[in-house]
């Protein structure tokens, strides 16, 4: 086996893993990845209006900081606070070429069209995914630790009702229009969340 089918075999298995998953996951809610000059740049960041409650944030961030350091095998910059919100950006030729040939993703507005990978969808894999997305786009009501996922794209949501039928978890769905957008939202109760995840 050549050098160039090693390195493919070694990407194969580094995006079958439930890190990566969980990563690409959570990219998908609250990442983003776009041209800047000749190559691209990639954000993920974590925030809350809750000034008490930002430590949770920058601890979050550190652990997807280490997620991806394990995975590109190199050291990231530091995160950067941007307001009530801490973002970790970084260059990565290794990650373009992973999101091109094997997500079909290029840089650019992903909101509105984004779903889940098919490699990811009706395997063990995709609990991990799922995590990754609530992590990034999920909400706890304070009040009935409901769970809801709410996203622009129906692609996204109609994967995650498909996923919560399967799992024989009860859940509401609702669209509402927010600054000429459709958005779609699934609400769980937390007690039916719990025997999944």
């Amino acid at each position: 086996m050549n050098l160039k089918n090693n390195q493919k075999v070694e990407t194969v298995e580094l995006i079958k893993s439930h890190k990566f998953a969980y990563l690409y996951g959570y990219f998908v809610a609250d990442g983003c990845y776009y041209r800047d000059g000749r190559s691209v740049r990639f954000e993920f960041s974590d925030g809350t209006s809750v000034n008490e409650e930002l430590e949770y944030s920058l601890r979050f961030m550190n652990k997807i900081k280490s997620i991806i350091e394990n995975t590109l095998q190199r050291k990231l910059p530091e995160l950067r606070k941007r307001g009530n919100r801490y973002v970790l950006s970084f260059r990565s030729e290794k990650l373009d070429k992973i999101f091109k040939n094997y997500f079909n993703l290029t840089s650019g507005e992903k909101s509105f069209s984004i779903n889940i990978p098919k490699f990811y969808a009706n395997i063990d894999l995709e609990k991990y995914f799922w995590l990754g997305v609530l992590d990034g786009d999920g909400m706890v009501a304070r009040k009935n630790r409901k769970v809801s996922l709410e996203s622009g794209s129906k692609k996204l949501i109609e994967a995650f009702k498909d996923f919560l039928e399967r799992q024989d978890i009860i859940f509401r769905y609702s669209e509402r229009m927010l600054r000429q957008n459709k958005f779609y939202r699934v609400n769980i109760k937390s007690n039916f969340f719990k025997k999944t995840i």
